[in-house]
Order: C-alpha cells, then structure tokens, then sequence
C-alpha cells in the first residue's frame, strides 16, 4: 500500500484508524437503544487515547 520511505505512511495509518473508530461507533449507535451511552465512552475516552497510541506507535518506528 505505501512504499517503505513514503512520509505520509503514518498519516495514512491514523487516519485509516480514526475511520474504523468512527465506524464502530456508528454501529454501536445503530444497534444499540441508547445513544449516549454509546456515544459517551469512544469520543471522549477511547478514540482519542487509541488515536494517540497509534500515532505515538507510527512515530517510534
């Protein structure tokens, strides 16, 4: 997908991750009955620490 030296390797990553984040969100929306609770715990906790993890990750290697 991306060559080895590309700079926009790590950019591609997080934003590819913040994609399945938000989609997984959707889905819990979806099929769940309660919005808010869904909603709650990945925008305020998860996303932002998994986003964060994953580009510390990228940046280290």
């Amino acid at each position: 997908m991306f060559d080895a030296d590309d700079p926009l390797r790590p950019v591609g990553l997080v934003v590819a991750a913040l994609a399945v984040a938000f989609a997984a969100v959707l889905l819990g929306v979806q099929f769940s009955g309660d919005a808010g609770g869904v909603l709650t715990l990945p925008l305020v906790v998860a996303v932002p620490l998994l986003a964060a993890g994953a580009y510390w990750y990228v940046k280290g290697r």
